[in-house]
């Protein structure tokens, strides 16, 4: 979770998190704030657990809390783009995030830069990957999918901030159900159609993250076992704010697509991208997710796993210029 503040973003990490309170106890303005919360309120929580907030128009950018926590769950990036605990690093624009936010993006908040805009929570998913619960759900999820329908898994924190995995439910060939666990901090599923996380997947994504303050990615696996990809949450205002401005279209029979004028420019470069430039289907739907993620500023960046185990935002750019005719490029970000 990152919040714009004076001078600087605060970025809370919650699986570092071991609630000591260091953080609240040295704010000289009470920014950081301890809610007692209950599976009442519809976030997940259990009764007695707690959740951090950040009262960001009293910020005064003193970084005292992330000097004070001693497992660097709260970093301060100010203009000096160092934080004050941690690593990362970027100057924030809050004119390009529709009013601050939470989500994983503490070093630049311009959605048409995903490197930078996605660098935060692509360390956190790989992060991620290397847990036990991860590779344990992996496993399983690859080794039903013999019956061409999709599997998922829902990763969860426990009291002690240990990654906790919940049972695996099966769905149809096209869509599946992921399945509730205490404090969600990522789902997993795979696709029998090999196709990258789609529309569908991205407005449910949105939908579980606005009830869930530690939810904020989604794993899909190809069932061919060639492609590991993620959507992870950047910017959850600026998301909140896409499905509103950009409301789903629920299709009878398949999965929730996008408003009518969003989905005939998807669709036409899935097709021309096959059609006209020979890319595969997978190819085909790479770059047209990809593109749609950062052209319409939905908070939302597409990852996808390396060679070398990590996972890197993906850039399309669109060029006016383009070499060999193909206006579209996406490569994975550097280091």
């Amino acid at each position: 979770m990152s919040v714009i503040v004076a001078n600087g973003v605060l970025d809370f990490d919650p699986y570092r998190c071991i609630w000591c309170h260091n953080c609240g106890e040295v704010c000289p303005v009470e920014t950081i704030i301890f809610r007692h919360v209950s599976i009442d309120v519809g976030y997940g929580f259990t009764e007695g657990e707690y959740y951090i907030g950040f009262e960001n128009h009293t910020c005064i950018a003193c970084g005292g809390c992330a000097e004070a926590c001693p497992t660097e769950a709260i970093r301060f990036i100010g203009d000096s783009d160092e934080p004050s605990a941690g690593g990362g690093g970027g100057n924030p624009d809050p004119g390009d995030t529709g009013g601050g936010g939470s989500g994983s993006n503490p070093g630049n908040n311009d959605p048409k830069d995903p490197c930078k805009f996605g660098k935060v929570g692509a360390d956190k998913t790989t992060n991620l990957s290397a847990s036990s619960a991860y590779t344990n759900s992996k496993a399983a999820i690859m080794n039903a999918i013999g019956d061409g329908k999709e599997h998922v898994i829902s990763l969860g924190l426990d009291a002690n901030n240990n990654i906790l995995a919940s049972e695996m439910t099966t769905g149809s060939g096209s869509s599946g159900t992921a399945p509730n666990i205490d404090r969600k901090i990522a789902d997993l599923h795979n696709h029998p159609n090999n196709k990258p996380p789609s529309s569908g997947d991205l407005y449910s994504l949105i939908e579980g993250a606005s009830n869930k303050p530690t939810f904020d990615t989604r794993i899909v696996f190809t069932n061919d076992g060639s492609t590991i990809y993620a959507y992870v949450i950047a910017d959850l205002d600026m998301a909140k704010k896409f499905i509103v401005d950009y409301p789903k279209v629920n299709v009878p029979g398949g999965e929730p697509a996008f408003p009518n004028n969003l989905q005939d420019e998807y669709t036409e470069i899935i097709e021309t991208q096959k059609g006209w430039y020979g890319k595969t289907n997978q190819q085909a739907n790479e770059t047209a997710i990809s593109y749609m993620l950062n052209q319409y500023k939905t908070g939302v960046v597409l990852l996808k796993l390396n060679q070398d185990g990590v996972f890197k935002p993906l850039n399309t750019k669109k060029s006016d210029s383009p070499t060999n005719n193909n206006p579209f490029t996406t490569t994975p970000c550097p280091n």
